[in-house]
């Protein structure tokens, strides 16, 4: 399974890139200092669910479309 951390992170590129937005509106938008964020963006913390709920506010996209696929479907009972 892909690291969690790192989907986050690659979704909030793809989410800059397509708005063309700066990673200070990003960080404001999640509550947190650009340092902050950098650190987060860079591995060295791990995203919470408030900072990613906040950012997938900001972008208007669903929260799941963080996290890789096998966390967010689920299989029919057979």
């Amino acid at each position: 399974m892909e690291n969690i951390n790192a989907a986050i992170t690659h979704k909030i590129e793809e989410q800059k890139d397509r708005f063309r937005t700066s990673y200070g509106a990003i960080a404001e938008s999640a509550g947190m200092s650009l340092t902050q964020f950098n650190r987060k963006r860079n591995g060295g913390k791990d995203w919470t669910a408030t900072e990613v709920a906040r950012i997938a506010e900001f972008f208007r996209i669903p929260f799941t479309s963080f996290f890789p696929d096998q966390l967010t479907t689920t299989k029919a009972a057979a």
